[in-house]
């Protein structure tokens, strides 16, 4: 019959082969699912660990009941002898909570340049302020740090003042800050701000409960925070005149403290200082 009918026993034959093909695939399909499979259960997927938390006045060293509702307040502000001129450590927090662990800590913020810039104008303004400087992570614990250890870093670089600071979210304002100005040498508050600010008409909630804000409403957001950090400039600026006033000048003799006590790090082994003369005799 295949001698007699060629043409049958091809269509046959190719049947065949199309059939050992697709069933070649299918296995080859599900080899690769399972190798994908084994890949996926050892491939390291990176897990949401943190959760954004509200700054507490605790968390910046002072008690909430020392918090005015809105301005300023002093705590100690008295007479002292060769404060001035110094520097002016800005340490901006944020709170967070590992959601694995359960456990909340506080860290540096990311200071924009925007608001450097603009807090280094009170060094501008204010002839025996040295300089103001924004704090580091350099030497400070990533996975958390207490207020001590912002104020033992100002002192190292030669700021015996210390203002910490935070933006407060949830709030019933618009926007909030809360700060403490802190001597970092003595390590006791001097100061405590608390800076809320309420734009008319400016809704955060979506209407059907949404937390996120509006589109055409998140300008006034942004406007609320750059008004309350303006205010709370203003404040620390005037507690700084406050304290450069009551200030008296250290007759003894003592290291200027027009100089930053930092000292400079070693030359590396790779900087060679070159002979002038004997660059000038060849």
């Amino acid at each position: 019959m295949i001698h007699r009918y060629p043409q049958v026993a091809f269509v046959f034959f190719s049947l065949a082969i199309a059939g050992m093909a697709c069933q070649s695939d299918r296995q080859k399909n599900v080899a690769v699912e399972d190798m994908a499979g084994q890949a996926d259960s050892y491939k390291y997927v990176a897990p949401e660990a943190e959760e954004a938390a509200t700054i507490v006045p605790e968390d910046l060293g002072v008690r909430a009941d020392q918090l005015p509702s809105f301005g300023s307040k002093s705590l100690d502000l008295q007479a002292s002898v060769g404060r001035f001129p110094t520097g002016l450590a800005l340490v901006q927090v944020v709170a967070a909570t590992e959601i694995e662990l359960d456990r909340r800590h506080i860290r540096l913020a990311d200071t924009s340049d925007a608001c450097s810039a603009a807090w280094s104008e009170l060094a501008t303004n204010l002839p025996v302020l040295r300089e103001v400087k924004v704090q580091t992570k350099v030497a400070l614990d990533p996975r958390g740090t207490h207020y001590r250890d912002w104020l033992r870093k100002a002192t190292q670089n030669g700021c015996h003042l210390c203002l910490i600071y935070s933006r407060v979210d949830p709030t019933e304002a618009d926007a909030e800050f809360i700060a403490a100005l802190w001597d970092a040498t003595a390590c006791r508050p001097l100061a405590v701000y608390r800076v809320p600010v309420t734009i008319p008409g400016c809704e955060r909630m979506e209407p059907m409960g949404d937390e996120t804000p509006k589109p055409k409403q998140l300008h006034w957001l942004e406007e609320a925070d750059f008004r309350a950090e303006s205010d709370l400039r203003q404040f620390v600026r005037n507690t700084l005149w406050e304290l450069a006033q009551l200030d008296a000048l250290d007759a003894t003799t003592r290291p200027s403290p027009w100089q930053n006590d930092r000292p400079l790090y070693p030359r590396g082994p790779r900087v060679r200082l070159l002979d002038v003369d004997t660059l000038r005799g060849k």
